[in-house]
This record gives structure tokens, C-alpha cells and sequence, in this order.
């Protein structure tokens, strides 16, 4: 989702995807065309109702949008349809970006409370089923990176 800024997203509680009269689909695959009419610069493809804000900045393959929201939750959203392919509470938090690598989402969840340590979490990206934990330092803030072929986490 490079083409809005994250500021938008969590705005009104809802999600959506636009097509712009640069002839480029945003919109991922709908298939629309941009509008005729160049005083309407926008084209609502979908909407998705999402359960809590915005934890970080969704994530897409192109087919699906990965949602951290608050309380845990995760959910992949078709990127055509707006329906929810999957979800999975993991609790507590997530504190970190969402990472895209092949058919995996990495993420990582802080316990709610006091906790010294994280979950950095490998979920299948097709299913959401939690492939690998390993338990890290706890952090308010963790960025993920690919690094060689593995996973790399850096805090505040």
C-alpha cells in the first residue's frame, strides 16, 4: 500500500483501495478503469469494516492485504473483493512492522502488561497458521528486515 500515506489508513475505522487517472491500477487486479470524468480523480474499488486501528501499515502481495489491528489481531483481505480471507488473535500487541517474505508473514506481538520479552511470530501468508515463534527482548517499537535471506529485528 505505497500509494497512501499510513496516516490514512486507520481513518474512520475502514480500508479502502483507489484507482487514479494515471491509467495505473491501485487497486490491485479490480480491473476497473480510471474515471472519465477528471474532476472525480478517485474510484472506490472496496471497502473493508475493520474490528480496531491500525497497528502499523498494511502489507500486500498483490492478491492479498495483510491489517495488524489493535488487540493482536491479524487478517488478510482479498485485495479484489475486500473479503477477509483469514484472521488470528495472537494477543497482546503488535509492536512491529508487518514483513512480507515469500509465502510467510513475520511480525512481532508484546503480552499485554509488563513483559520481558516478545514473540517474533512466521505466520503462513495463504493460511495464517503460526508456522514459528522465538521469543525476543521486549521493545515498544521493532522494525523488521530481510537480511541474507533470514529475518532481522531491530527495537528502539
Amino acid at each position: 500500500m505505497p500509494f497512501l500515506p499510513k496516516y490514512l489508513w486507520p481513518m474512520f475505522g475502514k480500508v479502502c483501495l483507489f484507482t487514479t487517472l494515471l491509467g495505473l491500477s491501485v487497486g490491485m487486479g479490480t480491473g476497473q478503469k480510471p474515471p472519465e470524468n477528471p474532476e472525480q480523480p478517485f474510484v472506490k474499488c472496496w471497502e473493508f469494516e475493520q474490528s480496531g486501528r491500525l497497528s502499523t501499515a498494511p502489507v500486500t502481495d498483490n492478491g492479498t492485504v495483510f491489517l495488524a489491528e489493535s488487540g493482536g489481531l491479524v487478517r488478510a483481505v482479498n485485495s479484489e473483493t475486500g473479503q477477509t480471507e483469514w484472521s488470528i488473535e495472537l494477543g497482546g500487541t503488535v509492536v512491529s512492522d508487518l514483513l512480507l517474505m515469500g509465502d510467510n508473514l513475520y511480525l512481532v506481538t508484546t503480552p499485554t502488561g509488563d513483559s520481558d520479552a516478545s514473540v517474533l511470530r512466521m505466520v503462513d501468508a495463504k493460511s495464517g497458521i503460526v508456522r514459528k515463534t522465538a521469543s525476543i527482548s521486549a521493545a515498544r517499537q521493532i522494525w523488521l528486515s530481510i537480511d541474507q535471506g533470514g529475518v532481522m529485528a531491530a527495537a528502539d
